[in-house]
């Protein structure tokens, strides 16, 4: 059933569109994305006057790309650069004072030992230095590192690993061999005084320590801990641990709002940071299929051993940004007890603020409203002026500054030669599901699109699924930008299951995986097609991750697309509950393992339908994925090849997990997916 409101939607997105290229601006390459500058970490100083960050830029001979630092006045003026030697930079803190930068790096010079051995180490930098100081130099390196907010105490982590267990001797014995059991951690942590320079060990743990966080005078720790430090066990099993700097004893926060009490027993906790005055904790917990919380923990003089914990609401249909594997921003506002985070809202990604956070919340407000998408945001210490990495649909990712009354100012354009690009018309394009329910996505067409123009279409389908496709310019590998250059429309949908559109838009899909979320998508095709958008002669469609999946589960059930492009997907969910890093992830969609829940395992994976596919279909995959493992991605080959008889190509990306980091699998990637839409949806030799 097609949507009847094409030509209502089709004046909604004229009205919408950013402003076209002019004819001048040349199209967009495979090469440009390597041309493009990336930030990492931001954060603005403690009076406000800087703004420190990693930048990080590609390498063709090193097949990679690196971060240095960079500094920007806040009142504006140039960026400056700080490093130049690619020893990717991350981690920075600023001193209370300003003066100094700290930072963790991994830098390399010859044969030398640390810390010059490319091991991870702190490091410290002088503004108006050009030497940056070695903090630590510590065989192995450190593994996390933070700085009291008074600075009189710099805190790190460092880790050794071995078998526990009745085994633990055959395995130590025949060590060259690779075992299912995972070595157990034992984490050292450490306080390092700035000003005596000497370090000393506050407890050995036994487990995983991914993060942590100090109290403004040092005296306490939060931690995020695990008892190895695997995704498989963070996720349910992971805890937030308190330890007095003192006497070294460490205690649970008590966990039952985030574990008994919530919908989902495999959430990961993540992102503790402490209010300034030191009494509260806010963190994290991110879940696949259940939207992510926010968490307050307050201790009181009256009750100083057990925090009272308080979960924050979420106005309308926000969702917290970030999920299990990270992305969540939680700031406390200066000295305030106002907390912020960064929350998804119908392709948009913006500051929310909670005013009495520990105390009584007050209804979130947003500081940032309009078509934003904000990746980072620091507050300087009296909470006037915040630091913001963030996009639009008509620009790239760049600095701002974020003032008192909302007022943005733009700091940086690491992307000037984007200017000569014919970039992408963005907007928002909408259009009902099965159920009458809104359903929406990124609609990128060419600079020069003309109203009434019939475009070949490729639809990219977002990871996840607990995720979103945001409303923002991008040239990324899952086609933005380029597509759109070469001519094609290209359509992003939010389909079922993701976040920014209410938490019943996401619990939806649990028990609906291959159902609802594929009708979803093509109901978005139906729709284009109906506005005069779409060329239903010449589609495609793609995705990576569980737009990998979803794209399996299209080219099962239809073969109305000319072209696919399979990355990273999953065709079987026994073969992926048993062999993945988060075997929890079935278990939540699918209502148990697949002996107690084998008809949904089997109605979900697209395998058992594969058989009618004729789909021209290529296959993406990392050598060592351990989230979609490529056993996925050679059933889904073997079937298409040697029983449907389409044309198939299966490519495995040597070294490469989950995503591909490598500026040469990067290249490839692209490469491959636009000749294989070329060939398959234009026509083309």
């Amino acid at each position: 059933m097609r949507v009847g409101f094409g030509f209502a939607m089709l004046l909604l997105i004229l009205s919408h569109v950013g402003q076209s290229a002019e004819s001048s601006r040349r199209p967009i390459e495979v090469d440009d994305r390597f041309t493009l500058a990336g930030f990492g970490d931001v954060i603005i100083s403690p009076d406000g006057k800087n703004v420190a960050y990693s930048e990080y830029r590609w390498q063709e001979s090193t097949d990679d790309r690196k971060a240095d630092l960079w500094v920007v006045p806040a009142v504006g003026g140039a960026p400056q650069r700080l490093t130049f030697d690619r020893s990717n930079y991350g981690t920075l803190r600023w001193s209370p004072d300003g003066e100094f930068l700290y930072f963790v790096c991994s830098k390399r010079r010859g044969n030398e030992k640390p810390p010059y051995d490319g091991s991870h180490q702190i490091w410290r930098l002088k503004l108006g230095e050009s030497e940056p100081v070695a903090v630590t130099s510590i065989a192995g390196g450190i593994d996390n590192f933070e700085l009291s907010a008074d600075g009189r105490s710099i805190f790190y982590t460092t880790s050794k690993s071995e078998y526990e267990g009745a085994w633990a001797k055959m395995r130590e014995k025949f060590a060259k061999q690779k075992y299912g059991t995972i070595k157990q951690p034992k984490t050292s942590i450490y306080r390092l005084d700035p000003a005596s320079w000497r370090a000393a060990k506050l407890i050995d743990f036994d487990g995983a320590v991914v993060e942590l966080a100090s109290n403004g005078d040092g005296s306490r720790l939060a931690m995020v801990t695990g008892a190895d430090g695997t995704v498989v066990t963070l996720e349910g099993k992971s805890y937030i641990t308190m330890l007095d700097v003192a006497s070294g004893a460490t205690q649970a926060v008590p966990d039952d709002l985030w574990r008994e009490r919530a919908p989902s027993p495999y959430g990961r906790l993540n992102h503790p940071t402490w209010s300034a005055d030191g009494k509260s904790l806010a963190f994290a917990c991110g879940y696949d299929a259940f939207p992510s919380e926010v968490f307050i923990a307050t201790w009181t003089e009256r009750d100083a051993a057990q925090p009272k914990v308080r979960k924050i609401a979420r106005p309308g249909d926000v969702s917290l940004a970030g999920g299990v594997d990270g992305g969540t921003v939680l700031r406390w506002r200066g000295t305030s007890n106002t907390i912020c985070y960064l929350g998804d809202d119908h392709g948009r990604v913006r500051v929310y603020s909670v005013a009495d956070a520990d105390t009584d919340p007050q209804p979130a407000e947003t500081l940032t409203p309009g078509d934003v998408c904000v990746e980072n945001f620091t507050w300087d210490a009296n909470g006037r002026h915040a630091a913001i990495n963030l996009a639009r649909p008509t620009q790239m990712y760049d600095l701002a500054l974020l003032s008192d009354g909302g007022k943005l100012k733009q700091l940086t354009e690491v992307n000037p030669q984007t200017k000569d690009w014919a970039l992408p018309q963005v907007s928002i394009f909408q259009w009902k599901g099965r159920d009458g329910r809104p359903v929406e996505g990124i609609l990128e067409l060419p600079a020069d699109y003309k109203t009434g123009d019939r475009l070949p279409l490729i639809v990219s389908i977002h990871g996840g699924p607990t995720a979103m496709s945001r409303y923002h310019l991008a040239l990324g590998l899952n086609g933005t930008s380029l597509l759109a250059s070469h001519g094609y429309a290209l359509l992003l949908p939010n389909y079922r299951g993701s976040t920014g559109y209410g938490d019943s838009f996401i619990t939806e899909l649990v028990g609906h995986a291959n159902d609802i979320d594929v009708d979803d998508v093509l109901r978005g095709v139906d729709a284009l097609v109906d506005a005069g958008i779409a060329n239903q002669d010449h589609m495609g469609v793609c995705g990576w991750s569980n737009g990998g999946f979803l794209t399996n589960c299209i080219i099962a059930k239809t073969n109305r697309f000319q072209a696919a492009s399979s990355g990273a997907g999953i065709a079987d969910w026994t073969l992926e509950w048993g062999s993945n890093d988060e075997p929890g992830y079935a278990t939540i969609f699918f209502g148990g393992p697949p002996w107690k829940a084998t008809d949904q395992f089997r109605r979900s994976s697209p395998i058992f339908d594969i058989g009618n596919a004729r789909t021209p279909t290529l296959i993406h995959v990392g050598e060592n994925d351990p989230r979609c493992p490529k056993g996925n991605s050679l059933m889904i080959h073997r079937a298409l090849r040697e029983h449907c008889g389409v044309p198939t190509e299966l490519v495995i990306y040597p070294g490469e997990g989950h995503g591909l980091n490598g500026y040469v699998s990067q290249k490839a990637k692209l490469n491959w997916d636009l000749e294989w839409f070329e060939r398959y949806v234009k026509g083309k030799p």
